[in-house]
């Protein structure tokens, strides 16, 4: 889909998901990986071009490109849910 399309996926997702309410956590991550849960949403952003993985027992509601299987490719945010 184009760059709007993803930019109305996710505002829907942040007005569902209440992003921005509650409390960030942190996660600890790769160099080149930025990872926070805000309540039942993760957000994992690969900014390093090598793939990482993906946690188990997380449902993907958005990302930015195709994922690998069970990887977050280079260059890709992922929008995830407890399974």
């Amino acid at each position: 889909g184009s760059t709007l399309e993803l930019y109305r996926q996710i505002l829907q997702l942040r007005h569902k998901y209440s992003l921005g309410n509650g409390q960030v956590q942190w996660l600890d991550a790769d160099k080149d990986v930025l990872a926070f849960d805000n309540g039942d949403l993760r957000i994992i952003i690969n900014f390093g071009t090598k793939a990482v993985a993906l946690p188990a027992n997380r449902k993907v509601l958005l990302s930015s490109e195709a994922l690998q299987e069970d990887k977050l490719p280079g260059n890709t945010a992922v929008w995830l849910t407890r399974s």
